[in-house]
């Protein structure tokens, strides 16, 4: 369990991982050197990487596509997909499906095409395929004990 200190930093980090320990010290009113030890202890512990928030569409992928799959044979299927660049994010889940996807795709007929190489292989029973018309709220969850 994280402690109050460090949830407050991890918050700061969440809104601008570019801030500087000075920024942070000044908006957690917790000195400079502590920011510091606790930014490094919260990069070995929790802190997975810093990335930048891609809009995808201005880039050229125009399609973003969340799919629902059912496998009988999920470890073949999954294999097949690791080799698919067009996967964002790929999870595990529980319920109908068991494998659940974020796509992106420079058109539509990429998206056929991706559809159809797995269901033309017999990795898939069933499927379903939601286009993401716009987010509503992205990378905003921020774990504090009391709201700030």
């Amino acid at each position: 369990m994280l402690t109050d200190k460090e949830l407050s930093i991890l918050k700061h980090l969440r809104i601008n991982p570019r801030q500087s320990l000075c920024s942070i010290s000044k908006l957690t009113l917790i000195p400079i050197s502590t920011v510091f030890d606790r930014i490094k202890s919260l990069e070995k512990k929790v802190i997975r990487k810093y990335a930048a928030l891609t809009d995808f569409s201005k880039i050229g992928f125009a399609i973003r596509a969340f799919i629902m799959l059912h496998s009988d044979k999920p470890q073949s299927l999954i294999s097949h997909l690791k080799e698919n660049r067009s996967i964002n994010n790929a999870y595990r889940i529980t319920g109908q499906y068991n494998i659940f996807l974020e796509c992106l795709f420079s058109s539509v007929e990429q998206l056929d095409f991706f559809i159809d190489s797995i269901t033309e292989k017999g990795l898939v029973r069933a499927k379903e395929v939601h286009y993401v018309a716009e987010d509503i709220i992205r990378e905003a969850f921020i774990p504090l004990r009391n709201r700030e």
